[in-house]
């Protein structure tokens, strides 16, 4: 009777691990892809979705941010969203209010339409490449920009999207390079420098 127990409770063991060898692994859902975006299972707010973009190589992320309806019921970007270079290091991060991907993107590479609050850039090194501020999709207030090698490049200020008061850039070296005025968007005065400090134009 003994033997018997022990040889049903084998049977039984091989039954078990049989199955268990043979059970499918968990199906995961292809990610759809719209838009040349790929949605992503991580939630965003109530009404929109995740979505990601990948660079040429197909693995690594290039951007990562929410879509959900316009004010005019279009798909459009909103709310956070990051980008990367192709090594992974972040290239920019910001907020989007309905912007549309087909809209312009800037000298990043980044999408601009619908630009909101502050925005952040770096290199593909990790150095820090710009600091704007947007409303309505427009430049508003301090923009600070800065060579690969960390030091000032640009700082200018911009009223309802136009350049206003002083615009100064600088040379890799720090030296200055130029300073203009404007005036309601209008250049009215320009001095210049070499990288040697020597003052060239006024």
């Amino acid at each position: 009777m003994l033997n018997l127990r022990r040889g049903v409770v084998g049977v039984v063991a091989v039954l078990l691990v049989g199955a268990a060898g043979c059970s499918s692994p968990p199906q995961t859902e292809t990610p759809a892809v719209v838009g040349g975006l790929e949605r992503s299972s991580t939630p965003c707010p109530s009404g929109q979705e995740l979505r990601e973009e990948r660079h040429d190589d197909a693995t690594s992320i290039k951007s990562r941010g929410c879509v959900g309806p316009g004010s005019e019921h279009n798909y459009r970007r909103q709310g956070h969203w990051e980008f990367f270079h192709p090594n992974g290091q972040k290239s920019g991060e910001g907020s989007y209010v309905d912007g549309n991907p087909a809209g312009f993107a800037g000298r990043t590479g980044i999408l601009i339409d619908g630009r909101e609050g502050a925005w952040v850039f770096w290199y593909e090194n990790g150095q820090k490449s710009g600091e704007e501020t947007y409303r309505d999709g427009e430049p508003e207030g301090l923009t600070t920009d800065w060579h690969e090698n960390g030091q000032k490049s640009a700082e200018w200020t911009a009223r309802d999207g136009e350049r206003e008061g002083l615009f100064t850039t600088w040379h890799e070296n720090g030296q200055k390079s130029r300073e203009t005025t404007y005036l309601n968007g209008t250049e009215t005065s320009v001095t210049e420098w070499d990288e040697s400090g020597t003052q060239t134009s006024r």
